[in-house]
């Protein structure tokens, strides 16, 4: 975490709820009471963090921030009724000159990261509107994950599904002026498939890259 958003946590009112707030983005751990689970394969349980319970930590803490959901980017996956979409994170930092009050400032960090969500209807009838949205409350965790740290352990590398991989490199191919059908035809000729998106990101970023040219 930097120094300036270690200051600015230090600067908060401090009741019980902002303290543990505090201390959990301070010591990049989530409190039991913000855990949720549900059944996974082999009767494991898996082990996650609501957005709703995300927003609470962020609330609490006093930080000042803005969250995006960049809906015009949402891409959404028809054979399984799924959806991915960019969100952002902004947080305001203050940097104080403790020498020289007058160079005080106020700085801006974001990230910016995927949020995912499948319809979970036996008839796959939730409206598409609506696993949009979805996704894009879940990225929240994923912003915070990547901003503070905060719930690393249960956010492994595989957690991202390849659908999310997806959603970023088209982000970047849009980015690049790409188009969407031949980026992915490419891959698939050169032999890549969606589970490579994560293990090769740096060989597929690199036929990305040359298409741009």
């Amino acid at each position: 975490m930097s120094e300036s958003l270690e200051k600015e946590l230090a600067k908060v009112k401090v009741t019980p709820d902002h303290m543990e707030a505090i201390l959990a983005l301070r010591k990049r751990e989530i409190p039991d009471k913000y855990i949720s689970e549900h059944p996974g394969k082999g009767q494991q349980k898996f082990r996650y963090l609501k957005h709703t319970h995300a927003t609470e930590v962020m609330l609490d803490s006093g930080l000042i921030f803005d969250y995006h959901v960049d809906i015009g980017n949402a891409i959404w996956f028809e054979e399984d009724h799924s959806a991915a979409v960019p969100c952002t994170l902004t947080v305001k930092l203050e940097v104080i000159d403790e020498e020289n009050p007058a160079n005080n400032k106020t700085i801006e960090k974001s990230v910016t990261e995927t949020g995912f969500f499948q319809d979970g209807t036996s008839r796959k009838t939730m409206p598409r509107a609506a696993v949009i949205t979805a996704a894009g409350s879940r990225g929240l965790p994923r912003c915070m994950m990547r901003m503070f740290g905060f719930g690393l352990d249960l956010y492994p590398e595989h957690s991202t599904p390849p659908k999310g991989w997806w959603a970023a490199f088209v982000g970047y191919a849009r980015e690049y002026g790409v188009q969407i059908d031949a980026f992915r035809e490419e891959i698939k000729t050169r032999g890549y498939t969606e589970d490579d998106l994560r293990p090769k990101f740096d060989e597929i970023m690199a036929i990305l890259r040359e298409m741009a040219e």
